[in-house]
């Protein structure tokens, strides 16, 4: 039975977005931001593998991006630039980073490991470590500069303007459909599909992309470390129902456990809605209905393309200032998450004081919660489950009862 907690907010100042800038006239671009020529996201554009652990100081001199502007940042700005073949960060991917416009020669040595970054969960689950992270451009990505805004006429400057509109969506959609998995650690069913369902050169992290973008694809065998090869499960592996899953979420739980064969469930949509109506119905008494002004959240999931589509049919003017913005919140979502807000968490806890009516949809899920909390200055705290799985509710004011 999953457990529900009481997670209540330390605010910290946020970081100011420092250095954003908008359309560069000369330009006719962010220059903080990758510009792809079509396809799939920004996100995806790079494969990164880490060689945890080492510090080879062969870099260029000074600091790649500033502090403020974390890892994560870096990891998109590093993508975009073909003078950028790696990176010196911490492992944490948090603060300032350093450019390799030459590899070191020194990672061919035998000794180095080269692991796949993926999802980054096994890297999280490590201690911290100067660590260098070498880039691989998966093929049919090619860094496009959108045409210099000063050089179009009117047709021109509009098809500029639908490419840059189209670039923030794309760059915004791999956060959308993201699944959630069940894992059944240590077992192995081999009712898979015949033959591996991803090489190994790729390993277990982009399996779960793959399987996730597949809708013929119920699962996954493969170890848990998610380092290696896997194999697809187009039908559900029966005699699962004698032990209980685990939810992935944000996988260092499993890395902290012995490498072992595991099967990955999908969780369906029909999954969540049972989960749903087994949760404690909220009991809070109605309030007053009151218009909320909008926070300055993190963009919800569905931020950007509203922005977008209301783009679609204004004046250059009003579809450049949604460009900006379309940036602007697609630079926030690349912000790194770690230091933005802490948390203390009432383990097992139910009070029913908070908000009417759901703080985010189930769709969002609780990670999306945590941060829309930590940007609401309203918002004090969350119920949720421990699992961060599902719904949840916020507290605008403190619970009584904790101490």
């Amino acid at each position: 039975m999953q457990l529900w907690c009481l997670l209540a907010v330390l605010h910290e100042l946020p970081q100011a977005l420092a250095r954003w800038q908008p359309l560069d006239p000369k330009h006719g671009r962010s220059p903080a931001l990758p510009q792809l020529t079509s396809g799939p996201t920004a996100e995806d554009a790079c494969d990164w593998s880490v060689a945890y652990g080492k510090w080879i100081p062969t870099f260029d001199q000074g600091q790649y991006e500033p502090v403020e502007h974390g890892g994560l940042h870096c990891l998109v700005a590093c993508c975009a630039d073909p003078s950028c073949k790696g990176l010196a960060m911490e492992s944490v991917e948090r603060y300032q980073c350093y450019k390799y416009s030459a590899l070191p020669p020194a990672l061919a040595a035998p000794d180095v490991e080269l692991r796949a970054l993926g999802d980054s969960a096994w890297l999280l689950g490590q201690p911290v470590r100067w660590s260098i992270f070498v880039k691989r451009a998966r093929p049919g990505f090619e860094p496009a500069e959108l045409p210099a805004a000063g050089a179009l006429g009117s047709e021109g400057r509009e098809r500029a303007l639908d490419e840059g509109l189209r670039q923030v969506q794309a760059m915004h959609m791999p956060q959308q459909g993201r699944c959630q998995w069940m894992v059944h650690y240590d077992r192995w069913m081999n009712t898979f599909d015949p033959g591996e369902y991803e090489g190994v050169q790729e390993g277990g992290a982009h399996c779960l992309d793959a399987c996730c973008s597949d809708s013929d694809c119920l699962g996954l065998a493969m170890e848990s470390s998610e380092m290696y090869q896997c194999y697809r499960y187009t039908k559900t592996p029966p005699g699962l129902d004698g032990q209980k899953p685990m939810n992935l979420s944000d996988g260092v739980w499993l890395m902290r456990k012995r490498p072992a064969w595991s099967i990955f469930l999908k969780a369906s949509p029909t999954a969540k809605a049972e989960r749903r109506a087994q949760l404690p119905a909220p009991q809070a008494a109605p309030l007053p209905a009151a218009s909320q002004p909008p926070t300055a959240a993190v963009p919800s999931q569905r931020a950007v393309p509203a922005v977008v589509e209301a783009a679609r049919d204004g004046s250059s003017e009003s579809r450049e200032r949604a460009l900006d913005e379309g940036l602007r919140q697609v630079r926030a979502m690349h912000m790194p998450q770690q230091g933005r807000c802490q948390w203390m968490v009432h383990y097992d806890f139910w009070m029913n004081t908070f908000d009417p009516g759901e703080y985010e949809g189930v769709r969002e899920g609780g990670a999306h919660c945590l941060d829309a909390c930590c940007s609401d200055p309203g918002c004090l705290g969350l119920a949720m489950e421990s699992s961060e799985m599902y719904q949840c509710y916020k507290y605008s004011k403190t619970p009584p009862g904790l101490d």
